[in-house]
């Protein structure tokens, strides 16, 4: 992996100080006087020379984030399809699951996207002062003047469902009691709040999804790269004396693709010492520097080649690694911004921008044959590099760009290509926590990097936070107040519920008495008891809900002008209801009647005007059948009447009326509903102040209430045999063709036999006759037209009329290429046995065909 072997030596401790040290550890020996030893390797372990994490108890809440968008995109494509589409379309479970199945990588929120990077990092916000209260006689008294001057510190962070917001929120103090689990004693501690209030952060949208945000570290500016732009957005504090918080204003300088590249963005770094310059890379390898006037704001590409003292001697700043086929690159600025280190899943390159370089290109690492490298943190002239199969701790130079210092096996998953790696410094200088987490894995591994005694080492043994299940992103950094504790830390963990925070602390176990309150979502809407389920559901979900049942173009269509009058019986309604559930599963059933009427003499209408469906699906709510539902009645045992004696009149049909009223509301406080009247007094006890709960009741009841077609596969054959008559006789030959039905398995033949050898022969005719058994069926049923007759005259005078291998094969697409077919052809078919003609067709039919 590395190229050069030299000044190895301590260096390979892989987590260990110094080198392995000969001991004699003694053994067990049968003699007793003289004891028995034996040599052995020991390497010196360093523990407990670092911070180890510990979670505060009850200090964990929730970062603010807003409310669940609706995806317009898929809501009007279903709906165009439900538009085009029958209400009880049937399709297979089989092919059902298997389209589940292949839409679940689309429909993963968190899937790994290798060209996303921070989706969170903490700025600094500068020193704030505060008036802390002082004892005065036994009470607390807020004195006048600032006592208390603390470094604040804001999180800046990726939200909303498509990750299209960014948010900044101040991390402000707050002085808790705390308790030591092990001692018990209290002590006072200053940690971070929850956020109180919706006017304590500052977001901004953009109008595509958020891949990376990358913070400069000269600047109080953020870059925010999407797979095709990069916009920048200016951070600051407004301190006026009404108003405090933070604000965001997005500049007006912006990067496009189309200006320096063709392919998507990879990754976007500034610079560490240069505070205008910037560089990025794309999927390719492409890389381009810029400059930023902070003056005008505006940015000019530098240079995409390395700059040459002959023109035309310029090398492209570029990768050529044509093997790597992953969209994963990475950037690292060299200390004084003279060099730039591109890294790939292969290997690390260096660009050295001077002038008078002897060596402007060269690889520093391959690693295409033992592992593949999957992160890279540059932090205060060191870089951490994450590969497959260990973390490398490295120093950054001018002459050496990478010295490598300790390197430590993780024995991590080395197929995991989302492993991320973050970087935090510690309490003290050249100490550094790195984390090591995947979207895949539950737990996140620590590992603490630094010096002893002057020489690298791993200074605690590693170590592992648990995480949410849903986790996609983690980051720890240190949050210092004052100077009496320097060992505060915070997690941030982005997960399915938002974003979660939690104080941790470098050396104690400890908690605190009270939970954290978490701070208030964006919906106003946000305080209504969560258990009313009317409350709970969006307009958007309520009309998908009725969309699925396809009612909710079927709801008032014959009844608009009975609604009008409120003061209308329920009787009338409740009888169109039964009549077209009657006459509607009828029709759907082809059960033949006379032209129904009413009793009043009048002609049942079609309702919605739609043509009725050919067929019943397996499993269908009455509320599809009818288009008539009675959702403003109010004597709901009269419609129980109706459902009792509906349930007879359908099993006189056929199907079966399913009540999966209980079944649907399991665990629920409905549970114990069994008919509509039931159903609606739950939901009045339950939700007493909601105002349509007889609608809902009867919404939901005949959304549960579903007709059962136990016989719809004889069905479906039945109305595939009434269509089959109506197509041509060419059509109906293709289906012949089809129907062919091939063994997919051939067993091994036995010797050959008396009765086997007639089967053989058996089997040999009934194959030539069925290879155009379509062709002959398609000829008799056309006997009695002219062109049948022609072609009959012509089979007759042929050489060989009882050969079935002369009638023409009908071309749908070329009606004459059996004509021009050459005589050859035909000589050369007469030649060939009748049984392997025909295995050499069968297996052409069933390679063309639907299989």
């Amino acid at each position: 992996m590395w190229p050069s072997k030299h000044l190895l030596g301590v260096q390979l401790a892989y987590g260990i100080q110094g080198n392995g040290v000969v001991a004699a550890e003694e053994v067990s020996s049968s003699l007793e006087e003289l004891p028995s030893f034996q040599p052995k390797l020991h390497f010196p372990r360093l523990r407990d020379r670092g911070p180890v994490l510990r979670p505060i108890k009850n200090s964990s809440w929730n970062l603010p984030t807003p409310t669940d968008e609706k995806d317009d995109s898929a809501a009007t494509s279903m709906s165009w399809w439900r538009s085009k589409s029958h209400s009880t379309i049937y399709a297979p479970d089989e092919l059902t699951e298997a389209l589940v199945a292949e839409l679940a990588p689309l429909n993963e929120l968190i899937a790994h996207d290798p060209t996303e990077g921070d989706h969170m990092v903490l700025v600094n916000f500068g020193t704030g002062v505060f008036a802390t209260p002082v004892d005065l006689d036994g009470h607390k008294v807020v004195p006048s003047t600032k006592n208390s001057v603390v470094n604040i510190k804001a999180v800046v962070y990726v939200c909303g469902d498509n990750n299209t917001q960014l948010r900044i929120a101040p991390i402000l103090p707050q002085n808790k009691k705390v308790t030591a689990e092990d001692s018990g004693e209290s002590s006072n501690l200053y940690l971070p709040a929850p956020l109180q209030g919706r006017t304590n952060y500052a977001s901004c949208k953009f109008p595509h999804r958020i891949l990376q945000i990358q913070v400069s570290p000269l600047l109080p500016i953020i870059a925010i790269r999407s797979s095709s732009k990069v916009h920048f957005v200016r951070f600051s504090w407004q301190n006026d004396p009404h108003t405090k918080a933070p604000v965001f204003d997005v500049l007006p300088c912006s990067i496009k693709l189309h200006e320096f590249t063709e392919h998507d963005l990879a990754h976007i770094e500034f610079s560490p010492t240069d505070k205008h310059s910037f560089s990025i890379i794309d999927v390719r390898g492409n890389l381009s520097i810029w400059r930023l006037n902070t003056k005008t704001w505006t940015i000019k590409l530098a240079h995409q080649n390395i700059p040459s003292a002959k023109p035309g001697n310029e090398i492209p700043l570029a990768i050529s690694d044509l093997e790597d086929t992953s969209s994963w690159k990475s950037i690292c600025w060299a200390p004084k911004s003279e060099s730039l280190i591109a890294f790939s899943r292969n290997e690390a390159t260096i660009f050295r921008l001077n002038r008078k370089s002897s060596i402007p290109v060269q690889k520093l690492i391959t690693s295409n044959l033992w592992a593949n490298i999957w992160d890279i943190k540059s932090h205060l002239g060191y870089a951490f590099l994450l590969t497959s199969r260990e973390i490398i701790f490295l120093k950054l130079g001018v002459e050496v760009p990478f010295k490598r210092l300790v390197s430590w096996k993780h024995y991590l998953d080395n197929e995991d290509s989302s492993l991320k790696l973050h970087v935090c410094e510690a309490e003290e200088k050249d100490l550094f926590i790195c984390s090591v987490f995947s979207k895949n894995t539950p737990l996140a591994m620590i590992y603490t990097f630094g010096f002893h005694n002057g020489k690298p080492a791993l200074l605690n043994d590693p170590s592992c936070i648990q995480t949410d299940d849903t986790c996609s992103y983690i980051m720890f950094d240190r949050i210092v107040y004052d100077g009496r504790d320097k060992l505060t830390y915070c997690e941030f963990q982005a997960t399915a519920s938002g974003i979660q925070f939690s104080s941790l602390h470098g050396v104690k176990s400890l908690s605190i008495a009270e939970a954290s309150q978490s701070c208030p979502s964006d919906s106003p809407d946000d305080e209504t008891v969560s258990k009313d389920i009317f409350n709970m559901i969006s307009i958007a979900e309520a009309t998908n809900a009725f969309h699925s049942f396809s009612t909710s173009n079927r709801m008032t269509n014959e009844n608009e002008e009975i609604w009008e009058d409120e003061k209308s019986d329920n009787v009338p309604l409740v009888q169109n209801y039964a009549f077209r559930l009657g006459h509607d599963i009828k029709k759907r059933l082809r059960i033949e009647e006379d032209s129904p009427e009413r009793t009043d003499g009048t002609e049942v209408s079609n309702g919605s005007g739609k043509s009725s469906d050919d067929y019943l699906s397996k499993y269908t709510p009455i509320s599809a059948i009818a288009d008539c539902l009675p959702i403003t009645i109010d004597d709901m045992e009269e419609f129980d009447s109706m459902i009792e004696q509906l349930n007879d009149f359908y099993e006189s049909c056929g199907v079966k009326l399913q009540k999966d009223m209980r079944r649907m509301l399991k665990g629920m406080a409905l549970a114990n509903c069994d008919s509509v009247q039931q159903l609606q007094k739950s939901l009045e006890e339950t939700y007493p102040e909601h105002p349509n709960v007889s609608q809902a009741a009867m919404i939901l009841a005949n959304s549960f209430y579903k007709v059962s077609n136990d016989d719809i596969e004889s069905r479906l054959q039945d109305v595939y045999r009434e269509d089959l008559k109506g197509c041509s006789s060419e059509l109906t030959s293709m289906f012949d063709d089809w129907d062919i039905q091939i063994p997919k398995v051939r067993a091994k033949s036995a010797p050959p036999t008396v009765d086997t050898k007639k089967r053989g022969l058996l089997h040999r005719a009934l194959t030539q006759n069925s290879q155009h058994m379509s062709q002959l069926t398609s000829q008799a049923s056309q006997l009695t037209q002219e062109s049948a007759a022609s072609q009959s005259t012509q089979l007759s005078q042929s050489p060989q009329p009882g050969s079935s291998q002369e009638i023409p094969e009908i071309m749908l697409s070329q009606p004459s290429s059996s004509q021009a077919r050459p005589a050859t052809s035909r000589l050369s078919q007469k030649l060939k046995r009748p049984g392997s003609q025909g295995a050499s067709q069968k297996k052409k039919k069933r390679k063309g065909g639907f299989a």
